[in-house]
């Protein structure tokens, strides 16, 4: 059975690399975050940078989070400087599941890829989407190595708060801007909310090359997070 998420304002963080590229309608200018899991979410332990509650039990009352640090996960925004058109690329391996209390039941790897192509715009030094149930924001949450259609999950907008990544004003220990994301998100198909948490809550910080979960970079942000949640 196939089961839908959708998205709403998004929790993203990170520091991007900026490349250019040429395409027959454009310049596309790409900048590149790497994402870490939230400090402060209400149900860590585990920590957690995506929480989809019954996404994978259908019961609303299962906390299930997924993190974003036991591998790489990316935040990629392509902007057209002829058109103006902006999206943003969601993409890597998050690891998690039902939430046990401190630790995960039957946690598994899933590969996660979501797209924001309707109502991106710049905000505030970063990106937001406005409007709301976007059709064309779309996604998937699939159990790694799985080609069993059972295993794919699909993932829209919602009509709650739109997705927003902005700088939060804090650097890491190598001056490099953070930026915070969050947004809610529904497992209905219509986008309409339920009873259960369904958002992303993350940080990130400028990486290149990308480095590997457990690397300086990632201990660095670990630091900067600490402070932030004593601050919230």
């Amino acid at each position: 059975m196939m089961k839908s998420v959708s998205t709403g304002t998004a929790v993203l963080a990170a520091v991007g690399t900026l490349a250019v590229a040429s395409s027959a309608y454009g310049q596309i200018v790409n900048r590149t975050f790497q994402l870490f899991n939230h400090d402060a979410g209400s149900e860590a332990p585990p920590d957690y940078g995506l929480r989809l509650d019954g996404l994978l039990t259908g019961d609303t009352s299962d906390s299930t989070t997924f993190s974003f640090e036991t591998a790489v996960v990316l935040l990629k925004v392509a902007t057209n400087t002829s058109t103006g058109d902006i999206t943003i690329t969601i993409q890597g391996t998050v690891f998690g599941g039902v939430d046990g209390g401190t630790e995960y039941i039957d946690p598994q790897n899933y590969e996660i890829s979501f797209v924001y192509t309707e109502g991106v715009e710049e905000f505030q030094g970063g990106w937001r989407v406005v409007g709301q149930n976007n059709s064309g924001n779309t996604g998937t949450l699939t159990l790694e190595g799985s080609t069993d259609d059972n295993d794919l999950l699909t993932i829209t907008d919602s009509d709650a708060n739109a997705f927003l990544f902005t700088p939060t004003g804090n650097t890491d220990n190598e001056g490099n801007t953070i930026f915070y994301g969050r947004g809610w998100l529904t497992s209905n198909s219509d986008g309409s909310a339920v009873s259960g948490v369904q958002d992303w809550k993350f940080f990130g910080v400028e990486t290149d090359p990308i480095p590997t979960p457990g690397s300086a970079a990632l201990i660095a942000l670990a630091g900067v997070m600490v402070g932030t949640r004593r601050r919230r």
